[in-house]
């Protein structure tokens, strides 16, 4: 008797290369499920960073929403809105590979909502799993950029907000135009329709779904996973690491502050971002910062084993950073912003230290006390305390 065979999967993110924990989760499960024996197949959008696919013919043209010119920027608007490139291409795509399921990730702007209308079209169902909180929120991260704090003033759908305060990085017109997206998404229930199951890697993000009308049933909280396997835990590093994305709402500008008040503590910071030259310019006259760059997979695990913590300043609702699992399947207790899903994953006083966001003081004190004390650093980052992420994340996943 023959076995059935397992099910084959469309996975969709409009970038198919390690930009950030999105990518690293979304080419991170392809090469699991490869693994496990089913075939996958990738859509995205062109970009010379990305990984090999054999499906690259079928991908979206590139499109750079940070490009000032107004042709530029009025293709990009209307791509936002609908791309019928993308619905054109999928749809070649889906008459070569029939998927029993695609799994969606990012599709917002460079893919645009089309893609749902072009899965419906085959009759694929369609799972999401979301990263952020497109569906409250057209910063997508509760965040107001242009005064740099979290911000709620688009609960309830009022989007209009998001132009009103010039909530996006790029300006009042790409602010205007992820207001008019949200409210398109919202009018239309495009999303609600089309797919079947939303997919949130905590808790928090899942209550936000709620709240956005997605139904209790249909809105899943699955936690993230790594190969905790590629990792060895070590217990003698010697500095403290940031490790991610040089943005604003990730915090590197308080954990410079920090730097400059322990003067005696060597600092790693890892990654790259628009925030990097002002960073760079701050810590000038500080002989306790380096700066790393951004690392490949491997040496970011190097850099994870030397360190004797990991700190993450968040000053957004962070949903759920893998660099907290990559740090404690390193052996490495963790100094985080309590926001967002991160005190789901942190356990204040067992494998971290839960600080309030924005808060220069407590930051300090909690990287000096985590620091200085060295039997709490390696008790806390002990095996024993670090293997409940991991173990239970694998688990789910397997499961499903």
């Amino acid at each position: 008797m023959s076995m059935p065979s397992l099910p084959a999967v469309l996975a969709v993110n409009k970038f198919h290369y390690r930009l950030g924990g999105v990518e690293t989760y979304h080419l991170g499960l392809i090469d699991l499920l490869e693994q496990r024996g089913h075939r996958v197949a990738a859509f995205a959008m062109q970009h010379l960073r990305n990984e090999p696919s054999p499906w690259a013919r079928f991908f979206v043209s590139q499109v750079d929403y940070a490009d000032p010119r107004p042709s530029a920027r009025l293709r990009a608007a209307a791509r936002a809105l609908y791309s019928f490139e993308a619905r054109r291409k999928l749809g070649a795509l889906l008459a070569e590979f029939r998927p029993d399921v695609a799994h969606l990730h990012h599709i917002y702007r460079q893919l645009s909502p089309s893609v749902l209308d072009a899965l419906a079209a085959r009759g694929v169902p369609i799972v999401q799993t979301v990263h952020d909180y497109w569906m409250v929120c057209p910063s997508r991260q509760l965040y107001l950029y242009s005064r740099q704090e979290m911000c709620y003033r688009c609960k309830g759908g009022k989007f209009y907000n998001a132009a009103r305060h010039r909530c996006v990085q790029y300006g009042w017109l790409a602010s205007a135009l992820a207001a008019l997206e949200a409210y398109l998404a919202r009018w239309t229930r495009i999303y609600q329709r089309r797919v079947s199951l939303f997919v949130a890697p905590s808790e928090f993000l899942r209550q936000r779904l709620i709240e956005a009308g997605v139904s209790a049933e249909r809105a899943l909280r699955l936690p993230y996973f790594i190969a905790a396997a590629q990792y060895s835990p070590t217990f003698e590093g010697q500095d403290v690491l940031y490790l991610g994305r040089l943005e604003v709402e990730k915090g590197p500008a308080v954990l410079i502050e920090s730097a400059r008040a322990l003067s005696e503590v060597p600092f790693q910071i890892a990654g790259a971002g628009r925030l990097e030259p002002m960073l760079r310019r701050r810590a000038a006259d500080l002989g306790n910062v380096r700066f790393m760059g951004q690392l490949a997979p491997e040496a970011a695990r190097q850099a994870l084993q030397t360190a004797r913590l990991v700190v993450l300043p968040s000053t957004c609702h962070d949903v759920a950073p893998l660099v907290l699992l990559e740090a404690f399947a390193s052996g490495k207790p963790v100094v985080a912003s309590a926001v967002g899903g991160i005190p789901e994953i942190v356990r204040h006083g067992e494998t971290g230290l839960l600080v309030p966001p924005n808060d220069v003081t407590a930051l300090t004190e909690a990287i000096a006390a985590l620091y200085s004390i060295r039997r709490v650093a390696r008790r806390w980052g002990a095996p024993r305390a670090i293997t409940w992420p991991a173990r239970t994340i694998h688990s789910a996943t397997t499961r499903r």
